[in-house]
């Protein structure tokens, strides 16, 4: 992970993997100094004045024992050398060039000082083996200046390092400020909002909103934005929707189509016939279109049956007249 600076700092998956592999290597260790100490054990019950290759055992065990610590404290010296570069690399250089953006949120700063008071404080925890109070003291009184001179100007007049008694303060006043801006800020809008409503004319107001219309000349100075009825879309009206206009084109190329002349496929003898192909026909006995008098099937059916009290058929029906 790199900083603005562009130094690479050390993240918690790296830190977690040497902490791994150093548990590792004190077991190890551990395991090591137990099988010497065993071996002690056994040599001090069964010898009692011991011989030569005694001797050279327990000297073996000696040096077996101070390889093992020399080892170990190596290991753990590597490791506060390897943290301590790494914090002397980013920590300054954080400091110096920290900033809050235009658009970074309260919260996400404070915690981005919170990480470098920690990283400073392990730098000297790691260099001199101790963290005094002074000390911790003197990098809160500096971390504390640099927050408050790295707000923006109206921010840094209501928030300066003499009001506050310590970081932690300082984080918490910021807090207050920037949530009292931002209710400032949705009360204005509210305000605005309000101000810009434009009341219905109805029967129990039409007269007051005419009166106030007429005596006092109101302009909106925040507009509503262009609403496409058509398509349901900001930023343009009906008349310059695009799809409005495809559509009215493609309407008008159609009505266009049926105004020429096309091939007709045959009418079958059954079918009516309209207008556009002939004399239309009306039948003056049943009132129906499609045949004359002289061909109604309905006529011809009652003057067979004339006086029968036989219901007709109807005009659809298949009979022996066809």
């Amino acid at each position: 992970m790199e900083t603005r600076s562009g130094v690479r700092r050390i993240n918690d998956a790296e830190v977690g993997d040497i902490t791994l592999r150093l548990r590792q290597k004190e077991l190890l260790l551990q395991e090591r100094e137990r099988t010497i100490c065993e071996r002690e054990e056994i040599l001090r019950a069964d010898t009692v004045q011991p011989d030569l290759a005694t001797l050279e055992t327990l000297r073996e065990i000696v040096t077996m024992r101070q390889h093992a610590n020399d080892a170990y404290y190596n290991l753990r010296e590597s490791h506060n050398i390897f943290i301590q570069r790494t914090i002397n690399m980013n920590s300054p250089v954080e400091l110096n060039s920290i900033y809050m953006d235009q658009d970074e949120y309260i919260l996400d700063f404070t915690d981005r000082m919170k990480y470098l008071y920690q990283a400073i404080c392990d730098e000297e925890r790691y260099g001199t083996y101790e963290l005094t109070e002074n000390k911790r003291n003197e990098i809160e009184f500096t971390l504390t200046s640099n927050f408050c001179d790295v707000l923006s100007l109206e921010h840094s007049l209501k928030i300066n390092p003499d009001m506050c008694e310590n970081l932690l303060d300082a984080f918490a006043k910021a807090r207050q400020f920037y949530t009292r801006i931002e209710q400032d800020r949705i009360r204005y809008k509210k305000h605005r909002q309000s101000q810009n409503f434009q009341e219905k004319p109805t029967t129990s107001n039409r007269d007051r909103m005419k009166t106030r219309d007429r005596n006092k000349h109101t302009i909106n100075l925040n507009p509503l934005p262009k609403t496409c009825t058509y398509y349901n879309k900001l930023r343009h009206i009906k008349e310059e929707c695009y799809r409005f206009k495809r559509k009215q084109l493609i309407s008008s190329e159609k009505h266009a189509r049926r105004d020429y002349s096309s091939p007709r496929s045959p009418v079958s003898p059954n079918r009516p016939q309209s207008e556009s192909y002939g004399p239309r026909k009306e039948c003056r006995y049943c009132k129906n279109l499609g045949h004359m008098i002289e061909g109604c099937r309905k006529k011809l059916w009652h003057d067979r049956n004339w006086g029968n009290a036989i219901t007709p058929p109807k005009q659809g029906t298949t009979s022996e007249m066809n």
